[in-house]
């Protein structure tokens, strides 16, 4: 059962306007993309040695230390994509799923997704999810302010577009009957 169904979903981040929670989802980010940087988004055990040759180990520990921050981010990032208002607890449940099949799968060389990289995963999820309603919120505001709403637009359009047949139908009309003439005159 969803808690957005229910309007039960406690916003994590208490934002005030969209650009907030934009400027936010940039530095979460930009915090990733440090933690990676740094060797710090996942670690391994560098012990490995690979025809005798612990350069070769260390080599492949790096190597599925970057296939397992991959296959994590690409999942990740397709539940902040397609994140939306009633959505957010699966996104969650497909991260959380992803983080551990990550770390099962890296599990011989001790490879393994840190708890702060996935932290601000889920927070990039909140934030995406919670901008989308800020958006949403401006969208509602923005049309009570701009006048008629879309259905009265709608009916205003289709009554200029009946008066304008009407007008033409009336223009026809006239024409054909100022055109006439009494019957047997020539």
């Amino acid at each position: 059962m969803l808690l957005e169904s229910f309007a039960l979903y406690e916003p994590k981040f208490k934002l005030t306007s969209s650009q907030e929670y934009k400027a936010r989802l940039d530095h979460v980010r930009d915090r990733q993309k440090v933690l990676i940087k740094n060797g710090q988004a996942a670690t391994g055990n560098m012990n490995w040695t690979v025809n005798n040759s612990q350069a070769q180990g260390r080599k492949l520990v790096n190597d599925m230390i970057k296939l397992v921050i991959r296959s994590f981010n690409n999942e990740a990032d397709a539940c902040v994509a397609n994140v939306k208002f009633d959505n957010v607890e699966l996104g969650e449940k497909r991260i959380l799923k992803s983080f551990e099949a990550c770390n099962r799968l890296g599990k011989i060389m001790s490879v393994e997704i840190s708890g702060v990289y996935l932290d601000l995963k889920l927070d990039e999820l909140h934030l995406a999810h919670e901008f989308q309603i800020k958006k949403q919120e401006a969208r509602r505001k923005g049309r009570g302010k701009t006048g008629p709403g879309r259905a009265a637009r709608a009916a205003e359009a289709r009554a200029r577009d009946s008066r304008g047949a009407r007008e033409n139908r009336q223009g026809a009309e006239a024409l054909h009957y100022g055109n006439a003439r009494p019957p047997g005159s020539s």
